[in-house]
């Protein structure tokens, strides 16, 4: 089975993701999610300043005794140096933790709010992006905002939301269904979901089902 279909909802977050991480090491998609965190560096380059993470993650490379090829470690210094013009890169002004977008102090308090550790991990990672946001846009049309953007359990429970809802059973099941997800993957996918979806209010519970926000319809 692919282990990207079994990654959690942080694989590839430049911000989380790290080589000499036992937490990391003990991931199914360990190897996987190092070569895409990689690659999602090299495609915020060019707009954003990510040094301070290039740094990060080659010290620690330095630390284990791994060293890249140098047409592999190239990539990150040289991509897009042929694509002209380039948007001006923009200079981060917060913590490394941040990658992306600022988020405001609204959703910072709702993410505070999410117990589940993962689920908050998860959190962060869709508001550095935006995502949350987007989602939230995207669902009140009616339209799935994970249809091409990761994690993938995201786009299963969105479908379901935009088509009445779920139970954690009926998620579970079609996680386990649609992405071929372990009985304990498919689990913990769902915790996540639940855990982050109804503190941000995208979701409320009815009984046993959760469904999309009436809030949120246009």
């Amino acid at each position: 089975m692919n282990p990207e279909l079994q990654a959690p909802g942080c694989f590839a977050s430049p911000s989380i993701y790290a080589i000499d991480s036992q937490y990391c090491q003990q991931c199914v998609a360990y190897r996987e999610c190092g070569e895409a965190m990689q690659k999602t560096l090299t495609e915020l380059q060019p707009v954003i300043n990510v040094k301070d993470l290039i740094d990060l993650h080659e010290k620690a490379r330095k630390k284990m005794g791994i060293v890249r090829e140098p047409e592999v470690a190239a990539v990150v210094e040289t991509a897009f140096a042929a694509s002209s013009p380039l948007p001006q890169a923009i200079e981060r002004k917060t913590v490394v933790a941040k990658v992306d977008f600022e988020i405001d102090q609204k959703t910072m308090d709702l993410i505070a709010n999410i117990g589940n550790v993962k689920a908050k991990a998860q959190a962060l990672v869709l508001a550095k992006t935006n995502m949350i946001e987007r989602a939230i846009v995207a669902l009140s049309k009616g339209e799935n905002p994970f249809i091409n953007t990761p994690p993938r359990f995201l786009n299963v429970a969105c479908d379901m939301l935009l088509n009445g809802g779920f139970t954690k059973a009926s998620l579970k099941k079609a996680l386990m269904e649609r992405l071929g997800q372990s009985e304990g993957t498919a689990g913990s996918h769902v915790s996540i979901a639940v855990a982050m979806l109804q503190p941000m209010n995208i979701i409320v519970a009815r009984g046993k089902t959760f469904t999309l926000n009436p809030a949120i319809r246009t």
